[in-house]
């Protein structure tokens, strides 16, 4: 996770000043939100409320979308109207949503000043689209290899406990 956290940090640092880069997913079981490079850990209450109760409900509600300084944007927004959404005197705040099968599992969250004269290619929302669709099936991947790789424990853990058993 820290690999791939790191290298799209190097993507993104392309573009734009990145202060902060977060992965946040939501876990199946419990509902939880989990930084993905801490999946052990649920966020705090206080992050996890501010993304069910203000990021998550406008992606549910605007599909294809993202949210640039608390403003919906269509990924189909081209460049030169995308320029109006950045705080040129401050932080910026890019949340791109994570889905699977067109549920929204999660968020990439990125904290960014603008570079002096910025140059953004003329459909750069719509690459956001696809990155945001690659990034969603490698955190999905991930999370699956790990929830695969504690069910290969538990197997030979069971197989081992039997094995025990049958030699008593």
């Amino acid at each position: 996770p820290s690999k791939m956290s790191f290298d799209l940090l190097n993507v993104f640092e392309y573009f734009f000043d990145v202060k902060k880069l977060k992965i946040y997913s939501i876990e199946s079981a419990t509902g939880a939100l989990k930084d993905f490079e801490k999946n052990w850990v649920n966020v705090n209450k206080s992050t996890q409320d501010y993304f069910y109760n203000d990021i998550f409900p406008e992606f549910w509600n605007n599909k294809d979308s993202f949210i640039l300084n608390k403003s919906i944007i269509n990924f189909k927004i081209k460049s030169q109207e995308l320029y109006s959404n950045f705080n040129l005197d401050k932080i910026n705040e890019l949340y791109l949503p994570l889905k699977s099968q067109e549920k929204i599992y999660g968020s990439l969250f990125i904290e960014f000043n603008t570079k002096n004269n910025i140059k953004l290619p003329e459909n750069f929302a719509m690459g956001l689209h696809i990155i945001t669709n690659q990034i969603s099936l490698g955190v999905l991947n991930n999370t699956l290899n790990n929830q695969m790789q504690i069910n290969i424990n538990f197997y030979d853990a069971m197989k081992n406990i039997a094995k025990i058993i049958e030699s008593q």
